[in-house]
């Protein structure tokens, strides 16, 4: 009886370690309360939008509704978060990245030439979220959750050809606070560096204003946009 029993210990073990090992979660130094963990990488944003029709509120036209709607593209740029964690699963973490450059367009509209890729608007979109590590501190891979707030800054960037053609000027668009969740994992390369990949859902309210200076009008679209930013890359613990 003993034999069998050191037997099923012994195999209990063994099964643990595999199990360990098949998951990747050697026991390196976990994060502590009071570390700082630095990550840089490469963020593509996906955006959507819940858009108004288009309105003229200025000008001769004032009071028009040319229907259709507004539009933001997709951008690549560099990323930066930094965490601060208060305790060994809990932490701040603050994202920033170079600003997106989204192509702005009016889509349907009565007014023909406006249905075109009129210009680019610059995004910045910094947070701040509480983020929290479910996993054992002493793991090596550490998902982790997390939500909170941001605010966006828009800054004109430039007018298409066509825009400036058909007298389209002076795109810009409302800074705004939004909200946040995401979603994230590290994995410990060693007890210093990571491998992080992270998603979040941001979304904002905002509002998109375009002049005509050949019809003397400004156009206005009020929109919920509603991004997925996507980073990957490498991370640091201090």
């Amino acid at each position: 009886m003993g034999f069998n029993r050191m037997r099923k210990k012994f195999q209990s073990v063994s099964v643990t370690l595999v199990v360990y090992t098949m998951l990747g979660v050697p026991l390196l130094h976990a994060h502590d309360a009071g570390d700082i963990i630095v990550r840089l990488g490469a963020a593509r944003m996906f955006t959507s939008e819940d858009s108004s029709s288009i309105l003229i509120d200025k000008g001769g036209l004032a009071g028009t509704d040319i229907g259709g709607s507004a539009s933001f593209s997709n951008d690549t740029q560099f990323g930066i978060t930094t965490t601060y964690m208060i305790t060994e699963q809990i932490g701040f973490e603050a994202m920033m990245t170079t600003p997106f450059r989204t192509k702005v367009a009016f889509h349907n509209t009565i007014l023909s030439a406006a249905n075109e890729p009129l210009g680019k608007i610059k995004q910045t979109s910094p947070t701040l979220n509480l983020v929290y590590y479910p996993f054992n501190p002493r793991q090596s891979f550490q998902p982790y959750v997390g939500a909170g707030i941001g605010y966006t800054w828009f800054s004109k960037d430039n007018m298409s050809a066509v825009g400036t053609s058909n007298g389209f000027a002076n795109l810009r668009a409302e800074n705004a606070w939004g909200k946040n969740v995401q979603i994230g994992f590290d994995y410990k390369l060693t007890d210093r560096l990571i491998l992080n990949a992270q998603a979040r859902y941001y979304t904002t309210d905002t509002t998109v204003y375009m002049d005509n200076v050949l019809l003397n009008i400004r156009m206005k679209s009020d929109m919920e946009i509603k991004s997925k930013i996507v980073m990957i890359g490498l991370g640091y613990r201090f």
